[in-house]
């Protein structure tokens, strides 16, 4: 039998959700680390004086590295190995984290998030695509949906954990607590996460996947038909489906457009809105509680993303939620924008919908790119292809994260530029969604 065939076809084990837990921490993590300074950024700007615009380019600082890392993981991730870059990536970010928290000015700090932001990229398009690999059936495509939400879901745990312990950890504080949990979850990664399929056949090391079939499975090598050749192994790793044709070029930038797109809203509004909410003269708690908003909805509907993939497909998903983003937008306009409209829209109720909705428009469209990602590109490139789209993915987001402040200008009445750019954003990820030409399409994968 086939590695691909049987994966396919073998029910799942109880290490397959091992290895989906320990890689989708791993991912939270990461996106605890990489929001943590705009959840301490009120604390930041009050302990050292510096302005919003000051702080922009810290705050982009880390997507920047991201995008770095993620196109060069991912194709390191192709050539030694997805295990092997995850770890050191996940190495480099804890330690640059837990670093961060002695910069003495914000020129140290901007380096240290672009050193960290480069473990960022390069861990997540690796941890996508050895869960691509080491699951099969529905399982596989609701897995890499649930990827997605490693960034909106670390965001949310930061956020309520430092509603009630920024003023006892202060920011420094944060920063070492974050880092110090990076580095254990290396270790767990270690230990429960094998290389994946496709760099153990290229690299020759069929005893060592029979052993791990023979482990999760109880299949015996014999049973395994293993490639003889470098172009049989790049066949092989298909997990779930035939592989893919070769991809094409209105393909990549289908993609990239609607990551970059809709990253540029999404680090947008996650990265600011707590200083939107201080602008209005409103308690920092509230942006606290509109972050939890925010990530709560990007978590929630990134996990439904992956349940309804299969039978709406990622179209119909990306549809509804370029509308529903959009819905966002104007609603955010009427309650700490340049429209802000005292009385009921100036309450409590509606800037946590109006965060709710931007989160879950945004994250269902990145969780389904995701889908698109990882099961459009063949395995022999998966990791690259993958990067490469979180890389386009962070341009948005370093955009959006570091002009934030400029845009945003000093008052609220005087933001029209950021939520004019929140807008052409939308529209560019629904432009971005009509070019995509291969998209997961409804009952396309088998219970």
């Amino acid at each position: 039998m086939e590695f691909a065939s049987l994966i396919q076809h073998r029910p799942t084990v109880w290490r397959q959700y091992l290895l989906l837990a320990v890689l989708l921490l791993a991912l939270i993590i990461d996106g605890l680390d990489l929001q943590l300074l705009s959840l301490v950024a009120p604390l930041l700007i009050a302990e050292w004086g510096v302005s919003k615009a000051a702080l922009g380019p810290a705050m982009s600082a880390a997507v920047l590295g991201m995008s770095v890392g993620a196109l060069i993981g991912g194709w390191l991730g192709d050539r030694l190995g997805r295990r092997r870059v995850l770890i050191a990536a996940m190495l480099l970010f804890g330690v640059a984290t837990a670093a961060a928290s002695w910069s003495p000015d914000l020129t140290t700090l901007t380096v240290l998030r672009i050193v960290g932001g480069i473990g960022f990229g390069a861990a997540a398009p690796n941890a996508v695509t050895l869960v691509s690999e080491w699951l099969g059936g529905a399982l596989r495509l609701r897995a890499i949906s649930w990827m997605s939400i490693g960034t909106p879901l670390g965001g949310l745990i930061g956020a309520l954990i430092l509603i009630g312990y920024l003023s006892e950890l202060g920011w420094r504080g944060s920063f070492v607590l974050c880092g110090s949990l990076t580095l254990c979850a290396v270790l767990l990664v270690w230990i429960a996460v094998p290389e994946s399929p496709a760099s153990l056949l290229r690299q020759g090391r069929h005893a060592k996947l029979a052993a791990i079939m023979r482990r999760w499975f109880g299949v015996e090598a014999e049973s395994i038909s293993m490639p003889s050749s470098t172009a049989g192994i790049a066949a092989a790793p298909a997990v779930a489906h035939a592989e893919p044709p070769p991809v094409t070029a209105r393909f990549v930038v289908g993609t990239g457009l609607g990551f970059f797109c809709a990253s540029f809203v999404a680090y947008g509004c996650g990265a600011w809105l707590p200083v939107m909410v201080t602008m209005n003269g409103l308690p920092v708690e509230l942006g606290l509680q509109a972050a939890v908003s925010f990530n709560l909805c990007a978590v929630t509907v990134a996990v439904l993303a992956g349940l309804l993939a299969p039978r709406w497909g990622t179209r119909a998903m990306m549809s509804v939620a370029t509308v529903v983003t959009a819905l966002a937008i104007a609603l955010l306009l009427v309650t700490l924008g340049p429209l802000r409209v005292e009385g009921w829209f100036a309450s409590r109720l509606p800037l946590l919908v109006a965060a709710g909705l931007a989160g879950g428009g945004t994250g269902t469209v990145l969780a389904s790119l995701y889908m698109v990602l990882a099961t459009g590109y063949p395995a022999s490139n998966r990791s690259g292809g993958v990067g490469l789209g979180m890389m386009l993915g962070r341009g948005g987001g370093i955009a959006s994260t570091f002009s934030g402040g400029y845009l945003l200008g000093v008052t609220p009445a005087a933001s029209w530029p950021f939520f004019t750019a929140a807008t052409v954003g939308v529209f560019g990820a629904a432009i971005g969604l009509v070019m995509i030409d291969r998209h997961v399409a409804p009952q396309c994968v088998r219970e």
